[in-house]
């Protein structure tokens, strides 16, 4: 009997499909297949292990052919034709380059994009900064660039073949680069830029993190020169501490930026979106090692601005994820947690002021060494790390450090926010964390506040959407299945109707009340509100959370709605903070 595959993935038995099931899967629409199948693997992690076995052994039966340059480019090639669509072939190369790292076969991917900078350097191909569908297309492929990249650094992929498919990007990239910068020097008003710049310094510090070892390759990051005066044109954001850190109580998120599914801009308009946000006193921004490049774009950022003497410095909170088992034999110690904190420190260039620690294993108990390292290097060493915080832990958990923290260093040091998901809809915090929150000094870094855009104007009054037909992002359909649980379409019309009598009463709209309503719970020190970097911005009513409070009248309106949802069955059948995520 044959054994398992020893590739990592499971074995494939086949299986008999029914007549039935083979007519229904060859009938339905796209769209709706895509909606069961998404369905299925959430439901079972066995499913979803199993569909990326099966997607990986089509693939491995059907390897890619790296395209010519002249097919993926029309040679000579006409920089002035702005309205150029990109190639059939450039298209395609960026689809299957896409179901190959989303199935994690990095190097065939990685090969694939590297295709791109070549054929631009072999064809001549400039850039000119005017969006077209051409230009809009390639700035799309660097962020696949950056994710697929990240996408090696999670995999623990070191072969040789991983690494000379990552050489060849790095290289290709940053030639390309060089020569984008001698034809802007030689052409100053052609208004030329290069269009994956963003993925040069992703690429590169992914180069150096997997492969430490590579000498003799003379890749360095490139040196940002641009500076952004940063001239504050609203008032400051109410503030809070967070153990040390004075922070203001709206952070902006970085998490879309780990996939391109969210839209994606060119370097230039992810920078000056920063700037823009700074400006309107937006200064804290909340990130993760595995967001992409966000780290990186943040570093860059914060280490390129000019602010006026009297104006803080920005607020970097990311975070360390630990999701695979750390195995028993690796001895975590100070060196250990230190060198996972350099990794942050080097890649925000300059001081993280909160890292929070996602540890993905509980039974591992091993977190308990990590938080009292990390407390004391914060101790020690205020200019690499200031405060030490949670992500997705539950109440239990969290208490149980805190405990450990004050017995080991003390009741003066400790854990200072626990980043949970909490709204309107999702309000387990509620039950148990807001009391121990309170007892222990730990304050909630809140995020999808805004239940994906659910808690919108938009909403108000439409029908129940559909799941398979819409159109939803992942994201979007985990918040309607939330809405569901939480009491159901008719419910969150109600909830909707009367956060629209509040929204009118203080001249803001449903999403600032639905922030507005987590940020007045007395646990709670953020909201992070999500940005999609010079995609689409909201900043300007952002901003009208800040500029009113919610009445007792409001608030009380508000718990006459919450008292009839089923919140409480949610935590029960669901889990505490952070439990569907493990």
């Amino acid at each position: 009997m044959p054994g398992p595959q020893q590739n990592g993935t499971e074995a494939i038995s086949a299986g008999h499909v029914s007549m039935m099931n083979d007519v229904l899967i060859s009938q339905l629409s796209p769209d709706v297949l895509r909606g069961v199948v998404r369905t299925l693997l959430g439901a079972n992690h066995t499913n979803a292990s199993l569909f990326t076995s099966v997607t990986r052994a089509y693939l491995e039966a059907h390897p890619p052919t790296i395209p010519d340059s002249s097919d993926l480019f029309p040679t000579p090639f006409d920089a002035s034709n702005i309205t150029q669509e990109p190639t059939e072939c450039l298209k395609e190369t960026l689809r299957e380059a896409r179901i190959r790292f989303s199935a994690h076969m990095l190097g065939p991917a990685l090969l694939l994009l590297a295709s791109i900078p070549r054929a631009m350097l072999t064809s001549n191909v400039f850039i000119r900064d005017t969006p077209g569908p051409l230009r809009d297309t390639l700035v799309y492929a660097a962020g696949d660039m950056a994710q697929a990249a990240q996408a090696l650094k999670e995999s623990g992929d070191r072969s040789i073949g991983a690494r000379g498919a990552l050489v060849t990007l790095v290289r290709d990239l940053y030639y390309y680069h060089q020569v984008v910068q001698k034809e802007q020097s030689l052409r100053p008003n052609d208004n030329i830029f290069n269009p994956l710049e963003r993925a040069v310094a992703q690429t590169i510090d992914t180069l150096w993190f997997c492969f430490p070892d590579h000498s003799g390759i003379p890749f360095q990051e490139p040196e940002y020169t641009k500076m952004h005066n940063i001239r504050r044109t609203k008032k400051a954001l109410q503030t809070t501490l967070l153990g040390p850190i004075k922070v203001p109580r709206l952070f902006y998120g970085l998490w879309q930026l780990s996939s391109p599914a969210w839209g994606t801009s060119s370097l230039e308009d992810i920078t000056q979106a920063m700037s823009s946000l700074a400006s309107l006193g937006f200064i804290a921004a909340d990130m993760a090692d595995h967001y992409a490049d966000a780290e990186i774009l943040f570093g860059n950022f914060r280490n390129h601005i000019m602010f006026p003497s009297t104006r803080p410095a920005l607020i970097c909170a990311t975070k360390y994820c630990q999701f695979a088992p750390v195995p028993s034999t690796e001895t975590i110690d100070r060196e250990w947690v230190l060198a996972r904190v350099q990794e942050r420190s080097n890649r925000v260039k300059g001081v993280v002021d909160l890292l929070q620690v996602h540890w993905q294993h509980l039974s591992d108990k091993r977190y308990l060494d990590v938080f009292v390292h990390l407390v004391q290097i914060s101790q020690r060493d205020p200019d690499l790390l200031r405060a030490v915080g949670l992500c997705n832990f539950d109440t239990k958990t969290m208490v149980e450090i805190c405990e450990h923290l004050n017995k080991t260093i003390g009741q003066e040091a400790g854990i200072v926010s626990n980043q949970v998901q909490y709204s309107l809809i999702d309000h387990r915090p509620r039950f148990g964390m807001a009391q121990a929150c309170i007892k222990y000094g730990v304050k909630l870094v809140t995020y999808g506040t805004f239940c994906g855009g659910f808690l919108s104007d938009r909403w108000v009054g439409m029908d129940e959407p559909s799941v398979y037909k819409d159109g939803f992002n992942t994201s979007q359909r985990k918040y309607l299945d939330m809405i569901k649980a939480w009491g159901g379409w008719e419910l969150f019309q109600e909830l909707l109707e009367t956060l629209k009598g509040i929204a009118e009463s203080h001249n803001v709209s449903v999403a600032n009340v639905a922030a507005r309503w987590v940020l007045d719970q007395p646990e709670t020190g953020v909201v992070i509100i999500g940005s999609r970097l010079g995609v689409t911005s909201h900043d300007e009513a952002n901003l009208k959370i800040d500029s009113f409070r919610l009445s007792d009248e409001d608030m009380a309106a508000i718990e006459k709605i919450l008292e009839r949802s089923r919140g409480r069955q949610m935590f029960e059948q669901i889990g505490d903070c952070g439990a569907e995520y493990r």
